[in-house]
């Protein structure tokens, strides 16, 4: 009798994990089905907050709001300047690391990029100087 025992007591504990893990599985294929839904979901980033960024001197920012866009396939003409000088950001922060740690190939490559990808903008002159004092990047 003892076994039939123990055999009723792994049965219902079976029943209870399996029941445990099929919640589990349900719970976790919802948050899943969401996580899709809310990326799906997700707008470009404005020309606006370019803009702010810009203004802020919010160059990560800047840098990933040019990468979410370019993920999403926006490519506009609006959006073309702040793209460039979002590169341009990207390039100079690669430069501030490669100058850091003193190499100079890897930098002056970077500074021929820098200087293709210098933004056609009302204000460039003054941001591009910007952001060579903040990265400590020579005149380009």
């Amino acid at each position: 009798m003892d076994t039939g025992k123990s055999t009723d007591k792994i049965g219902k504990i079976l029943a209870v994990v399996t029941v445990l893990m099929t919640i589990v599985f349900v719970i976790s294929i919802i948050s899943l089905i969401m996580s899709v839904r809310i990326r799906n979901n997700h707008e470009p980033v404005r020309v606006n907050s370019f803009i702010n960024d810009l203004r802020n001197g919010r160059y990560a920012d800047l840098i990933d709001s040019w990468h979410e866009n370019t993920v999403m396939g926006v490519d506009s003409e609006e959006y073309a300047p702040y793209y460039d000088i979002a590169r341009y950001c990207e390039n100079a922060a690669y430069y501030k690391v490669y100058s850091d740690k003193g190499d100079k190939k890897r930098c002056e490559e970077l500074l021929l990029q820098m200087k293709k990808t210098v933004p056609d903008l009302k204000e460039s002159d003054i941001l591009i100087e910007e952001i060579n004092k903040t990265f400590g990047i020579p005149e380009v």
